[in-house]
């Protein structure tokens, strides 16, 4: 019962400031003129509970796919415009059911992460500079959401623990301005 009212919790949390804000174009239908001042909206989640199938790039465990579902569920009445994921199977996999639910309209990304500070230097300008008043997404892992939620909102973030999965992080950006909401989504972790 916990675990259904946060998931209820975060989606109607995220909902209410959605349908406040203004609705951006999709990414395809904006012109050089549409967005400087529409507000950018960029969601970061690190991926979800890893399975132990395979050391070097796991998958999905149960608890993990049903994270992924629950922040589909979180995301459902929220357009989508771009998806960003590492290489590796589980970034992919925890942004799967969003892509899923979104298409034809959603644009997937996948950027690699073998140098993390530049990773989070670059990823952080191409959000600010190629999605302007779009909605991203961003899945990403412990050692790089933190940085890139500072870097794209000017706010510090506590890191993540090992096994809190649990994180979302909703920046909206208009110019300058950039405010930062965190919540919860799906089963908690500490």
């Amino acid at each position: 019962m916990r675990l259904v009212r946060s998931l209820m919790a975060a989606g109607l949390l995220l909902a209410g400031l959605f349908l406040a804000a203004p609705r951006a174009l999709p990414a395809a239908a904006q012109t050089d003129a549409a967005a400087p001042d529409a507000p950018t909206t960029i969601i970061l989640v690190r991926h979800a509970e890893k399975a132990d199938d395979d050391a070097a790039d796991p998958s999905l465990s149960a608890a993990g796919r049903a994270r992924a579902e629950a922040l589909q569920e979180a995301l459902t009445h929220q357009p989508i415009d771009a998806v960003y994921t590492t290489q590796l199977q589980r970034t992919a996999l925890t942004a799967a059911p969003v892509i899923d639910a979104h298409q034809p309209e959603v644009k997937a990304h996948i950027v690699t992460r073998a140098n993390v500070p530049y990773h989070v230097a670059s990823l952080a300008d191409t959000l600010r500079s190629q999605h302007p008043g779009a909605t991203v997404l961003v899945v990403g892992h412990s050692n790089t959401i933190p940085a890139l939620v500072e870097a794209v909102s000017g706010y510090p973030v506590a890191p993540l623990a090992d096994d809190q999965y649990d994180r979302l992080y909703l920046v909206r950006r208009a110019g300058d301005t950039a405010t930062l909401l965190t919540v919860r989504y799906g089963a908690p972790t500490p």
